[in-house]
């Protein structure tokens, strides 16, 4: 029988684990005075007679991790509301205690608790059971085809996670899957689509935004903790006069001496130079104050997604001393050290992510903000090299003492950020001004030409949906060096991070070695395997933004083949079939890199293009500089080729203020005739 303390997540060494075990066998209840959990100091959390179960300590810190059984129910419980709370906690007991699969996740135990107790409701409105719903064939059709598409498919989580559990021992035979069919049509009414990338001009606007945004917390982080060390030093400091007097009439029951008046917000900002920051961003108060400095964790937050391509969970749960720096061959190198916690039965397991400067600038002012609100609540700091997971990294800004809340550091347990989400920043989010276009719905549709994407609310004029995932999604498809990335300065935004992945993340580096500290198993959930993985993706998308549906006449040897065959057969990007493509790319079959002439469709290693080298794909090996003919892979573009000749005049001006007698300068100058012979012989086609 399963034991529900995860020993890696449980803090208390003191309990044993088998205090949570259960040996019984068959359909015997608990009683009431079984525990089901125990709170980190070791003390009783829950019992099986409870109408709320604490599973806090397993929950990684996340507060909201208890199970309660009188949510759905109306203020006076009835005979039959205990009935049915009595199936719900069998069957939580049994997904607990009697599956013979993998222990879940607590914030899996409570999804499918939540779905019960929506049967529950269900059973109490059509006076049934949940045992009569979940095992009847006619009740359970009837039922099923009540529910929402979206519904069925947390049904179909809990059947399968009780089909784990023997009929001997849940007490009732579940449906069959002929019954349970409904539940997977119903399922399919609804279209589970991949996460949207962000169009690359979205993309790059958005990471200017948070690299301008980052600068500018730089500037003032010193004194908006200056003066938050000053409002918490007080209870009155930074109210109003009228506030104040409020205020200590009510603590005191005394009329209020102005010889104790405090300095008001609009005083103190001007102390601390806050005048301008402030109305820029609408502060004229305590209370605004704090919800800017929450707005400045999320920009942390965001810097973070956006760099590391971490999953939302693992960015919250981020300890406080998690940057790590290291420095090879003269390089700074950025590390952020946290736990993945997906496809792991919900336990932590130690993983690192790379990250560029604006990552580790945003983690830097997160782990500024979480020291002075600790300072504040009197605890004592940590080791910041240490990523001790009791401190976290965003810090509930309660501990600010804003609110002069008493807070005793012996007894308190330092509190996690709780609302850094987007859905909380609306006019924040407005502000980086991320409007769709026609160029952006079209280069939608290079991605994915069978998607709905009005449907999914990506108009033209609007603006876009911004989702944590996207990040990640981003990221993987843009770093992987396809080409895909088109603008220049996403390019240079990207540069920096693409090559620190490429350092510790690529096959054969000495980094990658014990770089994620659990080995394989956990490697394969860490983002290098997504990084990876989007590779071909990417390349296929480079392949049909670049060629298929490129109207620029191509050149080359794959170039020349596929222009023929566009102006045969008028291929087009709506004809292509994406699936087929997207595994010749992955199976090796096709590929497509970009080039600064314009791309290579080469299978495997190219040397050329691994020395960094573009003149191989104008100048086959088979033919003259006074006659080039191009790589029979290459795909060539008038626009690509005029682009380098320009930079390539540029760079032979440079090199002649220097003398045109060295060999840098007779290269750049035998380079620069290839490409303008070349160039002259397609532009009269």
């Amino acid at each position: 029988m399963q034991a529900l303390a995860y020993r890696k997540n449980y803090k208390t060494k003191d309990i044993d684990v088998r205090e949570h075990s259960w040996l019984s066998t068959g359909t015997t209840y608990p009683n009431n005075d079984f525990v089901v959990a125990y709170s980190l100091d070791g003390t009783i959390a829950s019992r099986y007679g409870d109408m709320t179960w604490d599973f806090n300590a397993y929950a990684h810190g996340n507060p909201d991790t208890k199970l309660s059984y009188t949510f759905w129910c109306s203020d006076v419980l009835d005979d039959r509301h205990h009935s049915l709370i009595a199936e719900l906690k069998w069957l939580n007991f049994c997904n607990i205690w009697k599956r013979t699969d993998t222990t879940l996740a607590t914030s899996t135990y409570k999804l499918l608790h939540l779905t019960a107790c929506r049967i529950a409701g269900y059973a109490y409105n059509n006076n049934t059971s949940i045992k009569t719903l979940l095992s009847d064939d006619d009740s359970f059709t009837r039922f099923a085809s009540s529910i929402a598409p979206a519904f069925s498919r947390h049904i179909r989580h809990l059947l399968f996670s009780l089909n784990l559990v023997e009929p001997a021992e849940l007490g009732f035979t579940l449906v069959d899957m002929d019954a349970q069919k409904i539940l997977i049509r119903n399922a399919e009414t609804i279209v589970y689509e991949q996460t949207a990338p962000i169009p690359t001009r979205i993309y790059s606007n958005l990471l200017s935004c948070i690299s301008s945004q980052l600068t500018e917390t730089e500037q003032y982080i010193n004194r908006l903790l200056a003066i938050s060390k000053e409002i918490a030093s007080h209870p009155l400091c930074g109210r109003s006069l009228a506030s104040q007097r409020s205020h200590w009439k009510k603590r005191t029951g005394k009329s209020f001496d102005l010889t104790g008046q405090q300095l008001n917000f609009e005083t103190l900002a001007q102390k601390h130079n806050l005048v301008e920051y402030f109305r820029a961003y609408d502060v004229w108060n305590v209370k605004l104050l704090s919800g800017r400095l929450s707005t400045v964790q999320t920009l942390c937050k965001l810097a973070i997604h956006a760099y590391s391509g971490m999953r939302d969970n693992e960015v919250e749960m981020l300890p406080l001393g998690c940057l790590v720096t290291e420095k090879q061959l003269g390089l700074v190198h950025y590390l952020i050290v946290g736990k993945t916690y997906k496809f792991n039965s919900g336990l932590g397991r130690r993983a690192k992510w790379v990250v560029g400067e604006d990552a580790a600038r945003g983690v830097r002012i997160a782990q500024r903000l979480s020291k002075c609100a600790l300072e504040i609540s009197g605890f004592d700091l940590p080791d910041e090299n240490i990523p001790d997971d009791r401190y976290p990294l965003f810090i509930s800004l309660l501990h600010l003492k804003f609110e002069h809340k008493k807070v005793d550091p012996k007894e308190a347990k330092i509190r996690r950020a709780a609302d850094l989400h987007f859905r909380n920043r609306k006019t924040w989010i407005e502000s980086f001004v991320l409007q769709i276009t026609e160029q952006d719905i079209h280069e939608l549709n290079n991605m994915d030409p069978f998607r709905d994407w009005e449907r999914k609310s990506y108009i033209s004029g609007s603006r876009w949906p911004l989702k944590t995932h996207q990040l990640r999604r981003s990221l993987a498809l843009y770093a992987s060096r396809s080409g895909l990335v088109s603008l220049p300065s996403l390019r240079r935004q990207l540069q920096h991070i693409t090559q620190e992945m490429s350092l510790y993340y690529a096959k054969g580096s000495h980094f990658a070695k014990n770089f994620i500290d659990d080995g394989e198993a956990t490697s394969q959930r860490h983002f290098s395997l997504e990084v990876q993985e989007t590779a071909s993706e990417s390349e296929m998308l480079s392949f049909l933004l670049n060629v298929i549906d490129s109207d620029e006449r191509l050149f080359g040897g794959q170039g020349a083949f596929w222009q023929r065959q566009k102006e045969k057969h008028n291929i087009n990007i709506s004809k292509v079939d994406r699936d087929k493509t997207l595994k010749d790319f992955r199976n090796g079959r096709r590929s497509f890199q970009s080039t600064p002439l314009g791309g290579c469709g080469k299978v495997g290693e190219c040397n050329e293009r691994a020395m960094g080298s573009f003149m191989g794909c104008i100048l086959d090996d088979r033919s003259a500089s006074g006659d080039p003919k191009p790589c029979r892979y290459s795909y060539l573009t008038l626009s690509r080729i005029e682009e380098v000749i320009v930079s390539q005049e540029k760079r032979i001006e440079k090199e002649a203020r220097l003398g045109t007698n060295n060999m840098y300068y007779k290269e750049i100058s035998d380079d620069l005739d290839v490409l303008k012979k070349y160039h002259a012989r397609i532009s009269k086609k």
